[in-house]
């Protein structure tokens, strides 16, 4: 027997057509948003809390377009050398624009003493913006006794910190045998007479307060 032609529905079909190409498009986007990837600014080497952030320790990372991270672009690479870390940043790091200063107050209203450290003398691996403790570890060389120009009575006691200060610059390292470490610390003026004193007789010690790396 012949058979019933069959009934069309061209707007179902048309419809369907539609909701494929409309999957398929919604699928396209997805993957190539989840693949857009942009350059961002990442720290390579500790930097501490004051220092200018040098060339050498930023690197370029691809991250998703997409990151909840208010990340540092690194087509803005060539400015984050000029600037300060307003934190100590640690290798690794990911920059955020809040983790950068345009000034560092490290001797904001603090005089500037330099030290000479031996082996023994401080901690290896400092950094600047660190914050340690000055203590004596000889006589001074007439220090004591305030020959070095400063007020009666202000002395070093064995055993006792001098001042506390901020790192604002080091030159080399204690880490090793026969090295030395130049060492600038920000203190305050009423301490700076006696620590120069005991430096210039190479009579101090420097520690790491807690927190401060």
């Amino acid at each position: 027997m012949p058979s019933a032609p069959r009934e069309r529905k061209p707007a179902l079909a048309a419809l369907a057509v539609l909701l494929v190409a409309l999957g398929a498009v919604a699928a396209g986007y997805l993957v190539i948003s989840a693949g857009h990837r942009v350059g961002a600014v990442e720290i390579t080497a500790e930097v501490g809390q004051g220092q200018q952030i040098p060339a050498s320790a930023i690197k370029e990372v691809q991250i998703n377009a997409d990151s909840d991270v208010h990340y540092v672009a690194w087509q803005f690479a060539n400015r984050v050398t000029g600037v300060f870390a307003a934190v100590q940043i640690p290798a690794g790091t990911l920059l955020t624009p809040s983790m950068t200063t345009a000034t560092s107050n490290l001797t904001a209203g603090k005089v500037e003493v330099g030290l000479s450290l031996k082996p023994g003398q401080a901690p290896a691996n400092l950094l600047i913006g660190q914050t340690v403790q000055a203590f004596p570890v000889g006589n001074g060389s007439g220090c004591a006794g305030g020959t070095n120009g400063t007020a009666s009575g202000n002395t070093a006691t064995p055993g006792v910190s001098i001042t506390t200060g901020t790192i604002v610059s080091v030159i080399g390292s204690t880490s090793t045998n026969g090295s030395t470490a130049a060492v600038t610390l920000a203190v305050p003026a009423t301490d700076a007479g006696v620590l120069a004193c005991y430096a210039s007789a190479g009579d101090v010690a420097i520690a790491l307060t807690p927190g401060s790396g």
